[in-house]
């Protein structure tokens, strides 16, 4: 071998140990270039090994969403559905709580007023009478002046003394009072609903006397009561009871009138008492012990009539006892000594049909009379001076039994 094979031998081998020709990056050819003679060495170059596929593409995990198309429609993002189902919690039903209704509360007023005669005695004179006041004025004019009062309270109360009637039958006793029938408008013109008859002057003109007014109350659609005969009104779905006796008969239609109006369902019971002494300030044994008695039977209030004019109050056992509230739309004296007066009203509080104890109650002084120089037979609100000194006058009775009106004449409760 000459020296020029030898040495194409040589460059072959560090060709094909080195893989690559140095410097350029370009892959060498498979031919080595022909030197001297044509006989030359081919030397074979492994190519440079590209990466090889795989016998099998390799797998993809299954989804469970399908794959869609993000939307081409303009000004709208692409949106992609979760690639799994959203998960659905278990729905369970809200809890509702229980109801619990809200209490039926009903506020009832009461008001109560004196001795009412619409008419006169038999002793009488046409002149100044209250005939006479009638034809002149009319039937509105007699309660002009405590109206509004009666307007807004649930019932008007007044102890009617005598008959509406035209009977002659008198009977044989120093004092008999009536008017005519047609006087029934002063009550219905003024709001008044409750006659109570259960007293001295019911029979003045005897028993057709009593049944003519009777008749007359009830085609007025006047509320009347006395002896074993009981009033019921109902007012704001409440049931009202009221008893009417006299206070020389005992307590028997008292328990057994209280019993009745229980048994009918009233929430409120009043007792109206006739008793006491014409003109003596003093509560003497009998109202006391009767009035005391109507309380501890179950009755919710006592009010009283008879001596004509003011007296005390007591609270007992948290209940009030009104022992006589004067003269009030009095037909009976053209000009009686003493024209004060008053009404006394309180406002019951029933809860789910149940009366509660509390006592908002007030005495609201009056005069019998517009003016003070006669009887003009129009009961009077008074106010300044006059009020207060009623109050005053009041509370000086009221002190024998421990109790007192405030300022305003209003009850100041039990501690």
């Amino acid at each position: 071998m000459n020296k020029k094979s030898a040495f194409a031998l040589l460059v072959a081998l560090v060709l094909c140990l080195t893989g690559c020709l140095p410097g350029n990056g370009q892959q060498p050819s498979t031919t080595a270039p022909t030197v001297g003679d044509p006989t030359y060495i081919t030397v074979t170059v492994p190519p440079e090994t590209e990466p090889t596929e795989p016998e099998t593409a390799p797998s993809i995990p299954e989804t469970t969403a399908p794959i869609t198309e993000p939307s081409t429609e303009p000004g709208t993002e692409p949106t992609t559905e979760p690639t799994t189902a959203p998960t659905t919690e278990p729905t369970t039903e809200p809890t509702t709580e229980p109801t619990i209704p809200e209490p039926e509360v009903v506020q009832i007023t009461l008001s109560f007023t004196g001795d009412c005669t619409f008419g006169q005695n038999q002793k009488h004179s046409y002149w100044n009478s209250f005939s006479e006041m009638y034809d002149n004025k009319g039937p509105d004019y007699f309660l002009q002046g405590v109206r509004e009062i009666f307007q807004q309270d649930d019932l008007t109360i007044i102890n009617l003394e005598g008959s509406l009637t035209t009977s002659e039958d008198r009977q044989d006793k120093k004092w008999n009072h009536k008017g005519d029938p047609e006087y029934v408008q002063i009550m219905t013109g003024s709001s008044v609903e409750v006659a109570t008859m259960g007293n001295n002057h019911r029979l003045d003109y005897g028993q057709s006397g009593c049944d003519e007014t009777m008749e007359v109350l009830e085609e007025a659609g006047i509320t009347y009561c006395f002896d074993d005969l009981y009033a019921i009104c109902e007012v704001k779905g409440v049931k009202v009871g009221i008893v009417s006796v006299t206070g020389w008969v005992g307590d028997t239609w008292l328990k057994e009138g209280y019993s009745y109006l229980r048994e009918q369902g009233c929430a409120i019971v009043v007792a109206c008492i006739h008793w006491g002494t014409n003109y003596v300030v003093e509560v003497d044994d009998n109202q006391k012990y009767l009035g005391r008695r109507a309380i501890d039977i179950g009755y919710d209030l006592v009010v009283g009539n008879h001596p004509h004019i003011l007296q005390g109050m007591q609270m007992y056992k948290g209940k009030m006892i009104c022992y006589s509230l004067g003269n009030f739309c009095y037909g009976g004296n053209k000009n009686p000594d003493d024209k004060d007066s008053g009404i006394f009203q309180q406002t019951f509080t029933v809860v789910d049909g149940e009366l509660q104890s509390d006592v908002d109650a007030r005495f609201i002084p009056c005069k019998l009379s517009s003016t003070n120089t006669r009887n003009d037979y129009q009961p009077t609100l008074v106010h300044g001076e006059e009020f207060d000194r009623i109050i005053d006058k009041m509370n000086g009775y009221n002190a024998v039994f421990d109790f007192a009106l405030d300022e305003e004449g209003r009850v100041i409760p039990e501690e």
